[in-house]
Formats: structure tokens, C-alpha cells, sequence
């Protein structure tokens, strides 16, 4: 897990999310490899779906072809695997804010695959400009990634599973 938080460049006011959004340090995961989500399979075969694509993943480690829905009950899954010292933590899918944080404080990689966020998407200039409340509900699932650098945004329905995504995990408090 990289540790992420609040980041703000005052040159740069798109350089990070609104005051107020993100006032908490946080540990985001490397993508989800497809043997820690192959466990999680095997614990929860009513998630095993085969995939509506016929293609493979270009990206041959990590998890792809999971839904929204399947990387969230990761999510519910992974926590409830969390040992009692670490009681009151919690494992979601990163909120754009946090995806795109966890990405300015690591070296910029080219990344195959996209990763589910955990918000609803919203235009760029909503995105960027205000701070959008976590009971927003949109159409489609925010996806990030899938690119040559961090500004990359897309959407996708939250029910699609395509060889094109999968996600990561945060670790965060109450």
C-alpha cells in the first residue's frame, strides 16, 4: 500500500481537489492482481461470472473483467478479513479524488488497465471546479486510468465487466 493525502500546488488551482474534499491521509493498493481476486472468487462463487467479452486482457497480472458491483463486494469481503487491531478501518474503491492524489505522489507509469472509482461520474468542470457531495448519483461509475497520465477520466455502467478495467483498494477510518 502507498500512503497518500492532501496535496495543493497554490500555482495550479486544478492541481488538486477543492478545499475540504480530502483532509485525511489514506493507503491506496497497487492494482488487485488476479490471484488476490481469484480468493476472493473461490469465497464467493455467486461472484464468479463468466465475462461477455471473448477477449483477454492485454494486462496478464491483474484483475480485469470485474464489475463495479464485484470490485465493491471486494471491498465489503476484503474488510471483513481485517484483523481486530485494525477494527473501525475499511476497504472501498478510491474516490477520484484519492485515485488522482495517489497518483500525483507516485512516479507517473503508463497503466493498461482502468480502475473503478468509487463516485458517480461527473463532468470534468463540476469535477474540477466544485465539490461534488458523495450522495451524488449519476448514470455511470467514474473510471481513472487507462493511459499515458493521470488526467485521464472515463465512465463506464457500474454493472459493465470488460477486459479493459479493474481497481484497487483504499484503506481509510470511519
Amino acid at each position: 500500500f502507498q500512503i497518500a493525502g492532501y496535496y495543493h500546488d497554490a500555482a495550479d488551482p486544478l492541481s488538486a481537489p477543492p478545499a475540504g474534499v480530502l483532509h485525511r491521509a489514506f493507503y491506496i493498493s497497487e492494482q488487485i492482481t488476479k490471484e488476490q481476486y481469484k480468493a476472493f472468487l473461490n469465497a464467493n462463487p455467486e461472484w464468479n461470472k463468466e465475462s461477455e467479452y471473448d477477449i483477454e486482457s492485454a494486462d496478464t497480472v491483474n484483475a480485469s473483467n470485474v464489475s463495479w458491483e464485484a470490485a465493491d463486494a471486494y471491498c465489503k469481503w476484503l474488510t471483513g478479513r481485517l484483523p481486530s487491531d485494525l477494527r473501525g478501518k475499511f476497504f472501498h474503491l478510491p474516490t477520484e479524488y484519492e485515485w488522482e492524489m495517489a497518483a500525483m505522489s507516485a512516479p507517473e507509469t503508463r497503466q493498461i488497465l482502468w480502475d473503478w472509482c468509487r463516485n458517480w461520474y461527473y463532468d470534468a468542470e463540476t469535477f474540477y471546479k466544485n465539490c461534488v457531495p458523495e450522495t451524488y448519483t449519476g448514470a455511470e461509475k467514474a473510471v481513472r486510468g487507462g493511459g499515458e497520465h493521470i488526467w485521464t477520466r472515463g465512465s463506464q455502467p457500474a454493472q459493465w465487466a470488460t477486459p479493459f478495467l479493474g481497481f484497487r483498494v483504499v484503506l481509510t477510518g470511519k
